[in-house]
């Protein structure tokens, strides 16, 4: 039986996490449940509440773990929040993968949120953008990596995706 996986998709706002998500986690494993807190924002009656989508990602999140349901989920990493989860991944037998994407630079993240709000997506105000991704990479290499039995680092730009680095089966 193979083992269910819990992937973490990490990177600064803007970055491409969603996008990631939706186009390659499919390809890569088809049936993977992903758990977006934004979209579940936009699902809820109250659009405005970030806490309640958090509450209501969190739960959702809890079904897939207790039901041993492959799922995605995506973070800044600019917090430890995940690092307990991700030990609980490890406990119960979770294939656990992580795909860190980053960007060049907190300039570079502003302008990719900016051109989300402009084309209809969900606005984050610039302070917090710039504060995320000055906290992730170090989460990234220091405190998350090392619990994960697979990781990739990926690059963006205005060129595209990049693989840099990677942990994965066999390295």
């Amino acid at each position: 039986m193979t083992a269910p996986k819990a992937i973490l998709v990490g990177g600064a706002n803007g970055a491409g996490k969603t996008t990631f998500a939706r186009q390659y986690l499919p390809l890569l494993h088809p049936t993977i449940q992903f758990l977006n807190a934004d979209e579940i924002q936009r699902e809820t009656a109250t659009p405005s509440s970030s806490v309640a989508a958090g509450k209501v990602l969190l739960r959702r999140l809890a079904t897939a773990e207790s039901s041993r349901t492959s799922f995605a989920v995506e973070t800044t990493l600019a917090s430890r929040m995940y690092l307990p989860h991700v030990q609980r991944w490890n406990l119960a037998g979770f294939e656990t993968i992580l795909h860190f994407i980053e960007v060049p630079s907190a300039d570079f993240a502003v302008g990719r949120v900016r051109e989300r709000v402009r084309q209809g997506g969900h606005a984050i105000p610039e302070e917090a953008v710039r504060r995320r991704y000055d906290r992730g990479l170090e989460p990234f290499l220091h405190a998350y990596r090392p619990l994960f039995d697979l990781w990739y680092h990926w690059k963006t730009d205005d060129q595209g995706l990049q693989l840099v680095a990677r942990k994965g089966s066999g390295d």
